[in-house]
């Protein structure tokens, strides 16, 4: 009996020292190598981060796509700890101070600061000191995938796009859920200094585990992680700020621009509004037409210069500058076109007009501005809106402008249907708008490719300019999006 179990007991020796045993060290390494492809897909993707301050939608999913390869499934942490310093003033003139320094929101009392002193509930502090407290805040990855799942058409940063548009490169809020489109998708950006980690484990049971139970007879009751990578690094660059190449609102005149980096652009353009009552006021009558917007894609080589003619709100019977039309007395001028061209000089230049890329057409200026008018009365002469293939007509005593009525005429200009050639229609003018006849409350029309007609109707307004992407790819044109000046801005895809 004795015999018979030594037997046995040697049987499984064996079967441990030559089969399970050897199995186990097989698999333990093809453990070990798909370790350290783990941790080389994951180094990469890290160092990409770090380099250039973000993390793209592309981005991750190559990186899971990278993990596979390795036969496992994985849990995935990504953590980003922002590190922010948020202006605090103290005053040292009282001897309340410590009381009530954290009242001093920089934000608030910046521009008494400015001035070397504070009042804050009767009291005026000087001898102002200004610092800063360090604030840490930590994204995981959920907030992360968040931001990553998102589908965008431009830049977001949580601002309108009028103040967007006029602020400068360098003032551009650099908020975690920043992102834009183009190649890259969705991105979540982060700010030099910051801190990034991922953190990935293997949640499956590998074969060198199965092994490795049979060998401890089940002892370990806790599975191990064979894959188990945590690597982080500190954010060195923002490349992305570099991405909004120029965006710049209502200068009056020509703004150069010069391209840094071959690559493809996405070009935004909105038109300028037309004189008139609030766009925006859809209680009131003789409103200004809005500007149209246009986007589109275009490749450019570095070193090329291109052009950006930004159209100006219609001010009273004036027409804005890029093509808006006077109006007649009394009345309001049309607003001015906002386009790109590769041809530079005066912007009624022939030879500049014809260079255009993208146009995004202004809207057309209303008869008169009483503040008593409701929308639809006889004394309703509201502008019509720019943009789009057709510049929309005006209105006259409260109705659209009617085709082909003397003595009323086409309030809208014609873009033809075949994608980019374009003829003017009824005499309508290549980049602007014709000033109104001298009478009163005759509206001005809009700049655009082709300008809008004025209005030759009492109580008339002017038709809408049309829009423009000839030039470009993937272009996209809406009408009647934007009051006020009109604005542009380029931003880098890839």
């Amino acid at each position: 009996m004795e015999e018979n179990v030594q037997r046995v007991f040697s049987i499984i020796i064996a079967v441990i020292i030559f089969f399970l045993l050897p199995m186990y060290v097989a698999f333990e390494k093809k453990d070990d190598v798909a370790y350290a492809l783990a941790v080389k897909i994951t180094s990469e993707l890290v160092e990409n981060v770090k380099n250039n301050g973000y993390i793209s939608r592309k981005m991750y999913e190559d990186y899971v796509s990278k993990l596979g390869i390795t036969n496992n499934t994985y849990e995935i942490k990504m953590e980003h700890k922002s590190y922010k310093y948020n202006p605090i003033i103290y005053s040292y003139t009282d001897t309340t101070y410590k009381k009530i320094r954290e009242t001093f929101d920089y934000g608030i009392y910046k521009n008494e600061y400015k001035l070397g002193s504070i009042s804050y509930k009767g009291n005026t502090y000087g001898n102002l000191i200004l610092s800063y407290a360090k604030n840490e805040e930590v994204y995981t990855e959920s907030q992360i995938l968040d931001v990553l799942s998102r589908d965008n058409s431009g830049i977001y940063t949580g601002m309108s796009k009028e103040a967007y548009a006029n602020i400068k490169i360098n003032d551009i809020p650099l908020e975690p859920n920043l992102y834009t489109s183009g190649a890259l998708g969705a991105i979540y950006t982060m700010n030099k200094g910051d801190q990034f980690t991922v953190r990935i484990k293997n949640v499956n049971t590998t074969t060198a585990e199965i092994f490795f139970n049979a060998l401890t007879v089940g002892m370990v009751t806790e599975p191990i992680p064979r894959v188990y990578v945590n690597y982080g690094s500190t954010i060195l660059a923002e490349k992305y700020k570099n991405w909004v190449v120029a965006n710049s609102g209502y200068t009056g005149n020509v703004q150069e621009i010069t391209i840094a980096e071959t690559g493809n652009y996405l070009l935004e353009v909105w038109g300028a509004s037309g004189s008139g009552n609030n766009p925006d006021n859809l209680n009131l009558a003789s409103r200004g037409g809005k500007g149209g917007y246009a986007k589109g894609q275009k490749y450019f080589t570095k070193g090329t210069r291109i052009y950006a003619y930004v159209g100006g709100q219609g001010a009273g019977d004036k027409g804005g500058f890029n093509g808006g039309g006077n109006a007649g007395p009394k009345a309001n001028g049309g607003g001015g076109a906002t386009d790109i061209r590769i041809i530079g000089g005066a912007w009624n230049d022939n030879l500049s007009l014809n260079s255009r890329i993208i146009v995004a057409g202004g809207g057309g200026g209303a008869d008169d501005v009483l503040t008593n008018e409701l929308p639809g009365s006889l004394n309703d002469g509201s502008g019509g809106d720019g943009g789009g293939t057709n510049g929309s007509k005006g209105y006259i005593n409260g109705s659209l402008a009617i085709r082909g009525v003397d003595p009323i005429p086409e309030y809208n200009n014609i873009q033809c249907a075949n994608g980019g050639a374009q003829y003017a229609f009824n005499g309508l003018k290549l980049g602007y708008a014709e000033n109104a006849i001298f009478y009163n409350d005759l509206g001005g029309g809009g700049g655009g490719y082709y300008g809008g007609a004025p209005s030759k109707h009492y109580n008339g307004g002017g038709g809408g300019g049309s829009g423009f992407i000839g030039g470009v790819a993937n272009g996209q044109m809406q009408s009647g999006t934007n009051t006020g000046n009109g604005m542009f801005r380029i931003t880098f895809i890839n």
